[in-house]
């Protein structure tokens, strides 16, 4: 452990040029980064499965986290799920996130869509994009 204290101070210190970061959607707050990936937008993980049960607010709270991921993104946006997850293991289904239906088809890249457009039923209407 002392090893990667030493080296993470050394590193803290030199540029971040070829680095990557890891962070939380609540660390990146205020922060941001050329390219930025988002991992996991599916049910029970964003929204977070216990938002869900709650009252619209916990919901609104999530929507809200993934706007702030999304925005941090100078660049390039990358959003990924998986169609299975290995949980308590087991492979279980997993369904992409509710969120990704409010994402207007015109800011995918026309490569992705197909697989968005047959799995999750897009409102193709303007999209309004939440307050913090």
């Amino acid at each position: 452990m002392s090893n990667f204290r030493y080296r993470y101070t050394n590193e803290k210190n030199q540029s971040n040029i070829g680095s990557i970061t890891l962070m939380t959607l609540h660390a990146a707050k205020g922060l941001e980064f050329d390219a930025v990936f988002l991992i996991g937008l599916e049910e029970g993980i964003l929204p977070h499965s216990r938002s869900t049960k709650q009252n619209s607010d916990a919901l609104e709270e999530e929507r809200r986290l993934l706007y702030v991921g999304m925005t941090r993104a100078k660049t390039k946006l990358f959003i990924s799920f998986c169609q299975e997850r290995f949980i308590h293991g087991k492979i279980c289904p997993s369904a992409p996130s509710r969120f990704l239906k409010e994402v207007p088809l015109d800011c995918i890249d026309e490569r992705d869509r197909w697989f968005l457009e047959s799995n999750i039923s897009h409102n193709k209407q303007e999209h309004e994009i939440p307050h913090s």
